[in-house]
C-alpha cells in the first residue's frame, strides 16, 4: 500500500473472512463476565487486516450499538 495514495487508510468495503473474527470480538466484549481491563493481542502477517479489523471494531464500539 502506498500511503501517498488518498484511500491510503481507508478501510475495505469487505473484510473477507473477518466477519467471524470480528463477531467474536463483540460477542467476548458484551459478555457479562468480560474483564473491561484486559489486554488483547491481534497478530498476523503484514496486510492480512489486522488494522482494518481493529477498524471495524472502533467504529461498532463508538457507535454503542450491539449488533
Amino acid at each position: 500500500m502506498n500511503p501517498f495514495n488518498p484511500t491510503f487508510n481507508d478501510p475495505p468495503e469487505i473484510l473477507y473472512g473477518r466477519e467471524e473474527d470480528v463477531e467474536k470480538v463483540k460477542t467476548s466484549l458484551l459478555s457479562s463476565n468480560a474483564n473491561p481491563h484486559r489486554g488483547v493481542i491481534i497478530q498476523g502477517k503484514r496486510g492480512t487486516g489486522k488494522t482494518s479489523m481493529l477498524t471495524t471494531i472502533s467504529r461498532w464500539a463508538r457507535q454503542g450499538t450491539t449488533g
